[in-house]
């Protein structure tokens, strides 16, 4: 041992010394690589905020978790520039960070998902659906009973599952998350896998198991209804999403309708309808819209089977060409499903 090192005061001296030299030869290569992640960083921003640039253009759609998302990764890149910016020069860019968080507090407000009324039935009978409930039962149901009501016009019996049951039975079967990610970036997807992510989507709502209290609802609200009419009756199971008959809208033909159902495939065919949601016709549709999948919860409508001599569909404008002002009306004999498709 050095002489000096034996005296504790001077061996301290020593040992600070040596500290300062490694640490003042450790500047160069920590400030390099500070400097290093910031360019990055920078780097990885702007090709970021050129893609939602691009999306702002209407150059591309996308959907509300994606463009959550994407403003998350531009937020994180400008927070690691602001965090190596302030190791770089600690004294000129303390505040940065200060106001960055102030900036991304705004966006968050803005990007936040709309708070949803939670409530309300379960299954709704039609007798006791108006237009005011189209939040529960969706625009088709409503006004189908309203119109029902208002002109005491004969429609077939039956209820509306309600979107408190659609949500509900996405939430307890954890499936929300998961819907988003795989149909995460669709709007890049090429055709194929489009279709096989809308595919595995809709296979995962048909096998999620139902909310017992929803599946009890919706067998109750069938055997009232085989009360009211007699058994046996069989059912067209429909869909009444939000957002679906709104003006400008047409979802016609991309959500599934399934006829002649019985009670004992009632669940099924409520899972099927519900799973259409996610048909890649209507992901792309609410996409080009810019409709946010969450805003889209769907009702289901059960009414009993018309047993029809003839039926089809009416068009009070030309969907193909809208220079024609004609009202055209298209039938078969029996029911109308092949017209409809």
């Amino acid at each position: 041992m050095a002489f000096l090192d034996a005296i504790p005061f001077l061996g301290a001296l020593r040992e600070n010394k040596r500290k300062r030299a490694e640490e003042e030869r450790a500047q160069p290569a920590l400030r390099f690589h500070h400097f290093k992640a910031l360019l990055a960083a920078n780097t990885k921003a702007h090709e970021l905020i050129a893609e939602l640039e691009e999306v702002l253009r209407g150059g591309r759609p996308i959907g509300m978790f994606a463009l959550r998302e994407l403003c998350g990764d531009i937020s994180d890149n400008i927070l690691t520039m602001v965090d190596n910016l302030g190791a770089l020069a600690p004294d000129r860019y303390g505040p940065l960070r200060e106001r960055f968080q102030d900036i991304k507090h705004k966006i968050d407000e803005r990007l936040a998902r709309p708070e949803v009324e939670r409530g309300g039935p379960l299954v709704m009978p039609f007798s006791d659906i108006r237009r005011e409930h189209m939040e529960l039962c969706g625009p088709k149901m409503s006004m189908l009973c309203e119109a029902s009501a208002a002109l005491d016009a004969p429609t077939p019996p039956g209820f509306a599952v309600t979107t408190e049951a659609y949500r509900r039975f996405i939430e307890d079967s954890g499936l929300g998350d998961e819907i988003a990610a795989r149909l995460k970036g669709v709007s890049r997807m090429d055709t194929g896998q489009a279709l096989a992510a809308s595919s595995a989507v809709m296979s995962m709502v048909i096998k999620a198991p139902l909310p017992a209290e929803v599946e009890q609802a919706v067998l109750d609200a069938c055997a009232a209804l085989e009360k009211r009419i007699g058994p046996g009756a069989f059912l067209a199971v429909r869909s009444s999403a939000l957002g679906e008959d709104d003006e400008g809208a047409a979802f016609a033909g991309q959500y599934r309708s399934i006829l002649n159902v019985d009670a004992e495939s009632l669940l099924h065919a409520y899972k099927e309808v519900t799973a259409s949601k996610w048909s890649v016709e209507a992901v792309s549709y609410r996409l080009h819209r810019g409709v946010p999948d969450e805003d889209a919860a769907m009702s289901v409508g059960c009414m009993t089977m018309v047993d029809a001599r003839s039926g089809g569909v009416a068009y009070s404008s030309n969907p193909v060409d809208f220079s024609d002002a004609a009202v055209r009306v298209y039938s078969v004999w029996g029911l109308p499903k092949t017209v409809v498709d």
